[in-house]
């Protein structure tokens, strides 16, 4: 775990034993603000370099800043703000203006020590212009939930008006600073006073002091939840994030200390943080810092920083538009800009911050500096994205630093309504494809129309079978479709493809066993009453507890699994009178049990306006229909990916090469496509391009913060599909917490699947995911994912098949003895023969490892997986 201490200034650690109940303080110190510039420069070059060039990008600001943190520290300074590339500092004690003296000496011959060391993109170009100021300083430490420091009043001005007036390579000190220094030490030039020296006037310094002591409250208090959960874990590599940045700029402080006086000003300053920061929670946006500014200070503000979500952009505006209507006590002015931002941790042991640096940062500092007060402006790239519409006046154009023409703003005002999204932004163009969908058109509109049939569509992962039978079922209802999911968890557990289908068609609400058992006898008796006899059978799918009836206690085992699949069709037909299109996608995962009821479907559609899809990959295994239509789906023709890709990319192009290289490596790939592009048109760079669809996946997962991946890989673990109830009790298991932005950051990736459960949007993801850990790692997630289902579990039996999965894999073969043998009864049971036997096997795998079985165990196990396999045989 890293040590967020380093985040915050000491003195906020101590300020509530030295001034209980204090917002604010004032106290004799010097202020030192230096500003270092050609930081923008050097990261726009090392950026074109991938992942090599942001690591050299963070040792580089090590480096730099690094040695300038040390020499504060070991003065007496401590680091107040940092913000990009600018830092401000306080010293105390009795000879503070000397020290902060020496100090800023110090540091500008540390600079130009680092800028002399090379990089890969040639020597460094960096100057730093220091202001510094003596004399009393007022310090304010205020809002909820999280307090922030603000340093403000005649002395925050004055550093900050003094740093302004020192050009490059110097050191500008204030009047109240000279007068405090030994003659001789500076030189006024009429506009400003500057500090001669060359070298420190002292070799005595007081020594770095230890961090105060802090425990998680107050910790809590004093750092954003969100940054500090992304920060706890670990230091985070650096990343080039596109994210929408904004400024708030606050004023007339310095007014407000001299008349009204600090405590009136500390209120205004509590309630205007507070109002900030409530109105940037619900959009999931951080709070990167608070900084210097003459006559007031400004917030820094991250949307997609440090984690990215859905409309960054639409959530910055609408929470600065919060901001702007709300009755705040000071004057504010609101700027906002989009683009790439690198975003890293840069410090020492002692002190860090994380921030957000680059062009983007610059020039959304430079839009807020433009607005007047009470008025937000935003850059027109903020406005294009969001997916809120605004009232916007032209604004400008404004000449500004950096910026070869003067650059056009707009005056945001009130809300207009969502944006309708273009359909080319949710899916690619259904190119290539025209034989293999009129092919399956015919057959679904021949066996919808009255005869019945059975269509599957097989293809690898990746090729578009999903897309293929939506775009063949378009004319089809969605109420008359039913929709069967099989994931890879599913295979040894029976009926688990049909189990929630069934309880949809039933409008089973998730309860006790027992519950739901009384549940299925009613909607059994309110939709085909002369079903009842049969009800047991259908408690059998939907995994739910109902009595026994006369009827199915005479059943003979061996026709048990037909009479149950006849009962199904019998209550589909009375519920969805009509056309019904049933669509198994990942049928090849389907278990063994389903599958055969599904086979049965597929028998009995001939004849009733139904048609049965099955979509799968070309793997052994599932549900795999031996009749009907079968259409073959394969890669695309080169010259149709390359139309997909320039399609994808209509609104920022592509170049040639770039296109080709897509091309040959999508392999014919529509996802590939898909994803490739959206990941180039995210990150603004092709140099890093997946090699395959896998690589792809496995990209969009590395981006997302750390505390993302996590959870993103422990949802791998528990499934295809799964509970949020065990997500979260899983989590918590290991220190984590599941928070609604959490789910929102993963939309990308995860989806609702029914009331209180998410599921991955495909396989790949899931899969690239799950391969991504560490065995060490995937057996520790999986024993945690079993002993959560084990505590949470109400119906043993229902979950025996995932817990003798987990903890298989977890390797507890105690545990995987005990559930795969409890599975394989109830499969048993379920006259799910094959199903049965797969778990038998896994009972016997681990069967010499568990003390205390004996060989009699063993064989008497293997004298009933005999017999399933002869029977499955006999049934096969």
């Amino acid at each position: 775990m890293a040590d967020l201490r380093r985040h915050v200034p000491p003195l906020t650690l101590t300020w509530d034993a030295e001034a209980p109940g204090e917002r604010w303080r004032a106290l004799d110190g010097t202020l030192v603000f230096a500003d270092v510039s050609g930081f923008t420069a050097l990261t726009e070059k090392l950026s074109r370099r991938g992942r090599i060039g942001a690591e050299e990008i963070v040792e580089t600001l090590n480096r730099v800043f690094g040695p300038m943190l040390q020499i504060a520290a070991t003065r007496g300074g401590e680091l107040l703000k940092f913000g990009g590339d600018a830092l401000l500092f306080l010293f105390r004690g009795p000879d503070h203006p000397e020290q902060a003296c020496d100090a800023a000496v110090e540091m500008r011959a540390a600079l130009r020590e680092a800028a002399a060391v090379p990089t890969s993109v040639g020597r460094l170009s960096l100057s730093m212009s220091v202001g510094v100021h003596a004399g009393e300083i007022h310090l304010f430490l205020v809002g909820e939930p999280t307090r922030e420091l603000l340093i403000l009043g005649p002395g925050a001005t004055a550093t900050a008006d003094t740093e302004k007036a020192a050009e490059a390579g110097q050191i500008a000190v204030s009047p109240q600073t000279a007068a405090r220094l030994p003659t001789g030490a500076v030189k006024d030039r009429g506009d400003g006073v500057l500090l001669l020296r060359r070298r420190s006037a002292h070799t005595r310094a007081p020594g770095a002091a230890p961090l105060p002591p802090a425990d998680d409250a107050l910790l809590g208090s004093l750092f954003p939840h969100a940054l500090g959960a992304y920060l706890g874990p670990a230091i985070p590599d650096p990343e080039h994030r596109l994210a929408s940045i904004a400024f708030i700029r606050f004023s007339g402080t310095d007014a407000m200390l001299s008349g009204p006086g600090p405590d009136a000003l500390a209120e205004a300053l509590h309630r205007t943080v507070a109002l900030v920061e409530e109105a940037l929670a619900p959009e999931g946006i951080t709070m990167l810092a608070t900084d210097l500014d003459s006559d007031g200070g400004k917030f820094f503000l991250g949307s997609g920083i440090p984690a990215a979500f859905e409309d960054n952009e639409g959530r910055m505006l609408r929470a600065l538009r919060r901001i702007a209507d709300a009755d705040a006590p000071l004057p504010l002015q609101l700027g906002v800009n989009r683009g790439h931002v690198f975003a890293a941790e840069v410090g020492i042991e002692q002190r860090g911050a994380y921030t957000g640096m680059g062009d983007t940062t610059n020039t959304a500092a430079r839009i807020c500096a433009k607005a007047p007060p009470g008025r937000l402006y935003a850059h027109p790239a903020v406005l294009e994205h969001a997916r809120t519409r605004f009232a916007v006046t032209p604004a400008g154009p404004f000449p500004m630093k950096g910026k070869a023409v003067p650059l056009l703003v707009y005056d945001v005002g009130e809300e207009l309504g969502t944006r309708e999204e273009a359909a080319a932004d949710t899916a690619l163009p259904f190119l290539g494809r025209d034989a293999e969908v009129a092919a399956a058109r015919a057959a679904l509109t021949s066996a919808l129309d009255g005869a019945g049939g059975v269509l599957t569509v097989v293809g690898g992962t990746g090729l578009g079978k999903s897309r293929l039978v939506a775009e063949a079922l378009a004319a089809v209802p969605v109420d008359h479709r039913i929709v069967v999911r099989s994931e890879p968890y599913g295979a040894a557990s029976p009926y688990r493809v049909v189990r929630d289908p069934l309880r949809a068609l039933l409008r089973l609400e998730r309860d006790t066993p027992e519950a739901m058992g009384q549940a299925l006898l009613a909607a059994v008796s309110r939709v085909a009453p002369e079903l009842l006899p049969m009800a047991p059978l259908l408690a059998d799918v939907a995994q739910v507890e109902v009595p026994s009836t006369p009827e199915v206690d005479q059943l003979d085992p061996q026709y048990r699994p037909e009479r149950l699949a006849d009962t199904v069709i019998a209550l589909v037909e009375r519920a969805m009178p009509g056309r019904i299109a049933l669509i198994a996608e990942e049928s090849h995962w389907a278990d063994a049990a389903s599958a055969a009821m599904l086979d049965r479907v597929a028998l009995a559609a001939a004849g009733r306006p139904w048609a049965v899809v099955a979509i799968r990959r070309p793997d052994a295994g599932g549900f795999a229909p031996s009749i009907g239509e079968r259409v073959e789906v394969g890669p695309l023709p080169p010259e149709v990916v390359e139309r997909l890709v320039i399609a994808a990319t209509e609104a920022t192009p592509l170049r040639p090469h770039e296109i080709a290289a897509v091309v040959e490596r999508a392999e014919g790939s529509p996802l590939f496509v898909s994803e490739v592009t959206r990941v180039a048109l995210t990150t603004g760079s092709m140099e890093a391009l997946p090699e395959s669809v896998g690589a792809a996946m496995a990209t969009q997962i590395d981006a997302l913060p750390p505390d993302s991946r996590r959870i993103l890989r422990y949802c791998a673990v528990l499934g295809r599909s799964f509970r949020l109830t065990v997500l979260r009790e899983v989590l918590t298991a290991d220190g984590l917490a599941l928070h609604p932005s959490d789910v929102a950051g993963l939309a990308g990736f995860l989806e609702p699947d029914g009331p209180g459960r998410m599921r991955f949007r495909n396989s790949l993801v899931r899969d690239a995911a799950y391969e991504g850990l560490a065995y060490k790692i995937r057996a520790r997630m999986h024993r945690t994912a079993g002993e959560t289902l084990e505590r949470l579990s109400t119906d043993l039996d229902a979950d025996a098949p995932m817990l003798a999965l987990h903890f298989w894999r977890a390797g507890d073969v105690e545990r995987t003895w005990t559930y795969a043998r409890r599975a394989g009864e109830d499969a048993r049971r379920a006259y799910a023969n094959v199903d049965a036997a797969e778990l038998y096997e896994r009972a016997l795998d681990v069967s010499r490892r568990v003390p205390g079985v004996t060989d009699a165990d063993r064989a008497e196990l293997w004298a009933t997986l005999g017999e399933l396999r002869e029977l499955a045989g006999v049934l096969d």
